[in-house]
């Protein structure tokens, strides 16, 4: 019990020196338990993304049988929107996770499984990882593809469609460039390790202008001892 309360506690330290404008760190004890708990478990065992916690209670809050949900990246979050929503579509990237997630999903009615895999890029040398039209990753595995598959296969869905588009996958920013115009008014978009400032840096503009602002801090993670910044922003 010492050892992850000291883990947390130094976690609750580092934001105070990281995120001085957060809302409220001793808020955060509340998931002491629960993080504690999922903390040698696995997203699909548990059937819970990969995100903050404070995330994961507003989807819990907002989430409902009519919703409509893009993810770019599966495992225990899409097996927890299924629970939930009535539609869940899912891209992923990796073949070997795309078999396992399959084999774990149930609800075959309510998801559609796109597996894309990147395709190797002719020009290697642009690694401007920020700029959406490159449809690159700063991941060192796939640093010679291209995901423009990948990030645009929301496209074959109508403007303002999903009530949800979770970007926790590959080349975020360009996933964010083509989730944007399919998320409805009132629906929300949803950024996994925001507080890599490149995933937005293109898009500062249009959070501002066409988004509300709803989550922007960090928060403790299930399946992880660090804490993570989940963001989610609220279509005008």
């Amino acid at each position: 019990m010492f050892k992850y309360f000291n883990i947390f506690k130094k976690e609750i330290n580092r934001l105070k020196s990281d995120e001085p404008n957060h809302p409220s760190y001793n808020s955060l004890w509340r998931y002491f338990f629960q993080w504690k708990r999922l903390a040698h478990s696995n997203s699909v065992e548990a059937q819970l993304p990969w995100i903050s916690f404070p995330v994961i209670d507003f989807l819990n809050r907002t989430l409902n049988k009519k919703s409509k949900v893009f993810e770019y990246g599966g495992g225990g979050s899409t097996l927890f929107f299924l629970n939930r929503c009535s539609e869940v579509v899912t891209v992923e990237h990796n073949k070997e996770w795309y078999e396992v997630l399959s084999d774990n999903i149930k609800q075959k009615s309510a998801w559609k499984g796109l597996f894309i895999e990147g395709e190797l890029r002719k020009d290697t040398e642009e690694t401007n990882f920020a700029n959406p039209n490159l449809y690159l990753s700063s991941d060192k595995d796939y640093i010679k593809y291209s995901f423009k598959n990948y990030a645009s296969s929301i496209d074959t869905y109508p403007t303002n469609y999903f009530d949800v588009v979770l970007v926790d996958g590959r080349a975020r920013p360009s996933c964010i460039m083509h989730g944007i115009p399919k998320i409805k008014q009132g629906g929300f978009l949803i950024l996994d390790n925001s507080d890599r400032p490149y995933y937005t840096e293109n898009f500062i503009h249009t959070l501002k202008s066409d988004f509300t602002e709803i989550i922007n801090y960090s928060g403790p993670t299930p399946f992880c001892t660090w804490f993570n910044r989940t963001s989610v922003w609220q279509k005008k």
